[in-house]
């Protein structure tokens, strides 16, 4: 390949040379997707949340949440140790393993995105919100991964281990829920005032600017 900027190149370098992230940790994202969608399905009345592409919400959240590139964005990274003397930003760094989880998140966004228009009889207005707030989270929730992978560093034994990656993707997924359920609720509470999916969208992009804000 060839990439003249050297962050991008670290990054392409640390997930293309990594089989467990680019192919067995994916697929298990994936299988947690369809089931937490199970789950959703039968329990979503029982829960006591309803609403107008609520289900959407919640799939296309957990989605963006089981990134396990950005969740292991430094402990799968072979080169840290060299970090701390090499003439590298960290500010660049931690941006070029946001942009690389980011595009990597995109792609299991867009093929449930792509699911969701296919099998559902969605309006063009709000398939268009739909792939807006599945972007826009998709970033947040790769920011917020790589971040407590920054803070919380550990080293794995192996890429294979249960928990790799585990425990950042954990806390993610369980923060991003706990926002979807909340936007739930309060456009519940304000109904007719905005759409679930419009005040979503703006909670989503509020959200990466306060990221991009505190970083």
């Amino acid at each position: 390949t060839k990439i003249k900027n050297p962050y991008f190149l670290l990054e392409w370098k640390r997930v293309s040379r990594n089989k467990e992230l680019m192919f067995f940790s994916n697929i298990k994202s994936i299988l947690t997707v369809f089931v937490l969608c199970g789950l959703l399905v039968q329990n979503f009345e029982w829960i006591g949340l309803s609403g107008k592409y609520a289900i959407e919400l919640f799939l296309l959240v957990s989605c963006c949440a089981v990134n396990t590139i950005s969740s292991t964005a430094y402990s799968s990274d072979p080169n840290k140790a060299y970090f701390s003397f090499l003439p590298i930003s960290e500010h660049r760094l931690f941006l070029w393993k946001t942009i690389q989880g980011f595009m990597w998140g995109e792609i299991t966004v867009l093929l449930f995105w792509l699911g969701i228009i296919l099998f559902r009889n969605t309006p063009v207005l709000d398939a268009c919100l739909l792939f807006i707030y599945g972007t826009v989270m998709n970033y947040a929730c790769a920011w917020l991964g790589v971040f407590l992978d920054y803070k919380t560093p550990h080293t794995p034994n192996s890429a294979n281990e249960l928990l790799h990656g585990n425990i950042s993707k954990g806390i993610v997924l369980i923060a991003s829920i706990a926002l979807t359920a909340w936007e739930i609720y309060f456009s519940m509470r304000v109904s007719g005032f905005i759409s679930l999916l419009s005040f979503a969208v703006c909670i989503s992009v509020c959200i990466v600017m306060i990221e991009g804000g505190y970083w």
